[in-house]
């Protein structure tokens, strides 16, 4: 993302929809372009003001919070699966319950990792565990 807004709303609200980096537009070109690059390395490159905010926020809630937070804006489809999952349910058996394509199931599932800041089933599951105990 690249922005000239350093608030932590925006910031924030980029993040959640999938940024994954968040740059102010005063930045140089070369660091830019050495960002772009880190981007497609795998990073993760934020503006010093950024990164305070992110780091503030972590400081503020625990990372267990700010998946909860996130999981207050799943889809209900998404909710209904992550349901299923912790359920047990294979995706296939979730596919046929809800009567759509095992590709559809992964994508929510995908999407769902997203949102939630995880990257497996097994995450997942220890993200219901917490929030039950």
């Amino acid at each position: 993302m690249l922005s000239v807004y350093t608030d932590a709303a925006r910031v924030f609200e980029a993040i959640c929809a999938g940024a994954v980096g968040y740059l102010v537009k005063n930045t140089p070109l070369p660091v830019i372009k050495a960002n772009l690059l880190e981007v497609a390395a795998g990073g993760s490159p934020m503006s010093p003001a950024v990164a305070r905010h992110v780091l503030q926020a972590f400081r503020r809630q625990p990372p267990v919070a700010v998946a909860a937070t996130a999981a207050a804006r799943l889809t209900l489809r998404e909710q209904e699966i992550v349901t299923a999952v912790e359920e047990g349910l294979s995706y296939k058996l979730i596919a046929d319950a809800f009567g759509i394509s095992l590709d559809t199931v992964k994508n929510h599932l995908r999407a769902v990792y997203r949102k939630l800041h995880i990257n497996s089933k097994g995450e997942l599951l220890a993200l219901a565990l917490k929030r039950q105990g």
